[in-house]
């Protein structure tokens, strides 16, 4: 029979939790055995869940230990992937989407999560116009012929620039 410091009686248990695990052994001819043993488990969590940003935004991406280790300083090893980092926290700035990978070594145990980061693209809309006299635009009465530049939030709260060659042609 066997009887774990958990109170569980089965041959094997699954240590989810990083803990001391004790348990007693008797066999069929009455004799006893006990034995113990530490087990550190590593879960990684990256802090930022999957997001979207603008053009040309950033983002701190953390990589957490969710558990600790009973016995001794915990020695942790981050890598990410793709920018090749070694910290427990980056700031990226993708151009076009990227999935972001924290790979977390301790020991021979290696444990990972990821992060997907959706860009959203500057939008660039270029305006001809040909008026005469002049032309109100962004609040502004436009009498010169020229290129104005302006800048306008998008549905996704990004920026988008106009551009507007205009042409004014005096009656």
């Amino acid at each position: 029979s066997y009887l774990w410091s958990d109170g569980s009686t089965n041959q094997t248990i699954t240590a989810s939790i990083s803990g001391n695990y004790n348990v007693t052994v008797i066999d069929a001819n009455g004799c006893a055995a006990s034995d113990s043993m530490v087990i550190d488990v590593l879960n990684v969590d990256i802090d930022q869940n999957d997001t979207t940003i603008c053009e040309g935004d950033s983002v701190v991406l953390l990589s957490n230990v969710l558990q600790t280790y009973l016995l001794g300083t915990p020695n942790y090893n981050y890598n990410w992937s793709p920018t090749l980092e070694t910290s427990s926290s980056i700031v990226v700035n993708p151009d076009t989407t990227t999935i972001y990978t924290s790979f977390v070594t301790s020991g021979t145990t290696v444990c990972q999560d990821e992060v997907v980061i959706t860009v959203n693209q500057t939008d660039l809309v270029t305006l001809d116009s040909t008026v005469c006299d002049s032309v109100f635009w962004g609040g502004l009465n436009l009498t010169t012929t020229g290129t104005y530049y302006d800048s306008l939030q998008n549905e996704l709260g990004c920026d988008s620039v106009v551009t507007l060659n205009l042409t004014v042609n005096e009656s």
